[in-house]
Formats: structure tokens, sequence, C-alpha cells
């Protein structure tokens, strides 16, 4: 898993618009014919992906949601993220959490505004199958 993730950060770091400003039209033909079996390859990869996740898990949903800490886009199915670790599922982010009177209104816990904000694993929101983010993900530029 690492060392997909890691060579996907390593692809992701070459794909700079400014590089066809220093290929010549050769180049920059083969870039894209190697960049597009690229992108083919990875939505077949994708779909088997989301079919193994719908197949294994039955409330499975394809709703991103951005890590608070350090912005990366993960599925709402993560818990942490995969980069600095942070508690991803906040109650202060989801659509039921009412901050007037710190509880859950889906629910009805209370949940304190301190936990809200920072949750770990003991907290209401870590694994709350009933999580709605009220926040679109952040898209990459």
């Amino acid at each position: 898993m690492k060392s997909l993730q890691k060579a996907c950060s390593a692809v992701i770091d070459l794909l700079d618009e400014r590089v066809a400003q220093f290929l010549t039209t050769t180049q920059m033909n083969q870039m894209l014919s190697a960049t597009a079996d690229l992108a083919d390859q990875i939505m077949r990869f994708n779909k088997s992906m989301r079919e193994a996740l719908a197949q294994t898990d039955r409330g499975f949903r394809e709703v991103y949601i951005h890590c608070p800490l350090c912005g990366r886009i993960e599925l709402i199915g993560s818990l942490r993220c995969s980069v600095c670790w942070t508690v991803l599922r906040r109650c202060l982010d989801c659509g039921y959490y009412d901050q007037t009177y710190q509880k859950c209104e889906k629910t009805g816990y209370m949940v304190y505004m301190s936990d809200a904000e920072n949750p770990d694993e003991n907290s209401p929101s870590y694994k709350c199958e009933h999580y709605n983010p009220k926040f679109e993900a952040k898209t990459a530029a």
C-alpha cells in the first residue's frame, strides 16, 4: 500500500503543465500517449476497486472528504488521513451536528465541542454510520 501511495505521489509530482514548454512536438505526442494509457489503466483499476468495495462494504458511499489538517482528499470510508493520520470524521463537519446544543441530531448523543473539533478513536464520530459531511471536498487544482 505504501509503495503504491509513493508511486502515485511521484507521478503526481511529475504532472506539471509547464513541462510542455520544454518538450518537442514529438515528445509531447509521446507524453500524451503515455498519460492517456495511464489514465485508462487507472480508470479500470478504480472501477474494480469500486466494485470490490460495493460487494464487501454494504454501506459504501463514494463521498469524498478533505483532511482538516493537511487538506488531502480521502473517501469517507477512510477513518484517518493516509498522510498525516488525522481522524477524518469530525462531528463539527457533519450535517447532523448541532453546535448550539453540542449534540448529534441523528443519535441524540452529546458531543462536546472539544471532541467535535479534535476526535480520537474513542469519539462518537470516529466510526459513526450516520456521518454526513456538510461540505463538498476540495478538488485538486
